[in-house]
C-alpha cells in the first residue's frame, strides 16, 4: 500500500465520525427548528391568476386558526395541507416541504382552463385542460372560448371526461388550445344535441360547421384553405356558412 493511499484513508476516518456527527446535529435542529415564515410560489406560467398568495396562506392557516409560523417542524403535518390546499377548486397540485431556513413553502399549481361553458339554465363553469368542471372565479376571468351547449351529456356533471362525447369535446378543445392560430381565432363553439360541433370565430361572421369533434387535422386543414385562398379573395364576410365536416369538400355559402 503507498504512502498516499495510507495517507487517504486516515482523513477518511478521522472525517466520517466528525461528518455523522454533524449530520446527526443536523437532523436534530431540523426536528426542533420552528417555523420561521410561510412562503407561497404559484405556477402563473400560463398567465392564470384564480389564486393569490394571501389564500393560500389563509388556507394553511385555516383563517388564522392553525399556528404555522412559530410552531415546530415536527407539530406540521404536510399531508394534511396539501390535501387541503388541493381542495381548492382552482388548485391542480400542492406541495407543502419545509427547507433548512425555516420556512413552510407552499408549490401550487393552478387548474388550467380551455374553455367557458356558457348556459341559460346554470351559472357559467370553466373546462379545464382535464375536463374537470369549475365555477366562475371571482378574482379572475380567463381569455378562453366560449362553450354553449352540452359537450358531456350532463352539464352538471363535475368531470365531462365521464362520458365518451365529453373526452371527444375536451380533445378538440386541447386540440384548438394548443395552437396559437386557433386558439386566437375561434372565439366560441356549439355543441347539439347529436353531438355535432359550430364553430364561431373572432374576426369574420362565418357560422363553421365543423360536424362530429373527430379528424381534426383534415378538418382544420380545410379551415386554413378557407383562410388562406378563399376569403382572400372574396372578402372576409362573402360567406355567412362554411361547412368542412364532410371528406374532401369545403362547403361556402
Amino acid at each position: 500500500m503507498t504512502k498516499q493511499r495510507m495517507i487517504h484513508i486516515v482523513w477518511v476516518l478521522t472525517l466520517l465520525p466528525l461528518l455523522v456527527l454533524l449530520l446527526g446535529n443536523v437532523e436534530k435542529a431540523y426536528k426542533t427548528k420552528e417555523i420561521q415564515d410561510i412562503q407561497v410560489i404559484i405556477d402563473n406560467q400560463v398567465g392564470n391568476y384564480f389564486v393569490s398568495d394571501a389564500e393560500i396562506v389563509r388556507l394553511l392557516t385555516d383563517g388564522g386558526r392553525r399556528m404555522i409560523v412559530g410552531a415546530p417542524y415536527e407539530s406540521i403535518d404536510l399531508k394534511t395541507l396539501e390535501s387541503e390546499l388541493e381542495d381548492h377548486p382552482f388548485v391542480q397540485d400542492a406541495e407543502v416541504y419545509r427547507d433548512l431556513r425555516g420556512n413552510l413553502i407552499a408549490r401550487i399549481e393552478q387548474c388550467r382552463p380551455v374553455a367557458r361553458l356558457s348556459s341559460d339554465r346554470l351559472p357559467d363553469r370553466y373546462i379545464t385542460d382535464r375536463g374537470k368542471v369549475l365555477p366562475v372565479s371571482g378574482n379572475y376571468t380567463a381569455r378562453v372560448l366560449i362553450l354553449r351547449g352540452n359537450p358531456g351529456g350532463e352539464t352538471e356533471a363535475n368531470d365531462i371526461t365521464s362520458t365518451e362525447p365529453g373526452r371527444n369535446i375536451l380533445e378538440l378543445l386541447r386540440y384548438i388550445d394548443s395552437d396559437p392560430f386557433w386558439k386566437a381565432q375561434i372565439a366560441g363553439m356549439e355543441v347539439d344535441r347529436k353531438g355535432s360541433v359550430i364553430l364561431y370565430p373572432q374576426v369574420g361572421r362565418q357560422r363553421i360547421e365543423f360536424g362530429r369533434p373527430e379528424q381534426f387535422g383534415e378538418k382544420f386543414r380545410k379551415l386554413q384553405i378557407f383562410y388562406k385562398e378563399i376569403l382572400p379573395k372574396a372578402g372576409w364576410n362573402a360567406y355567412a356558412r362554411v361547412n368542412v365536416e364532410f371528406k374532401d369538400q369545403i362547403v361556402c355559402e
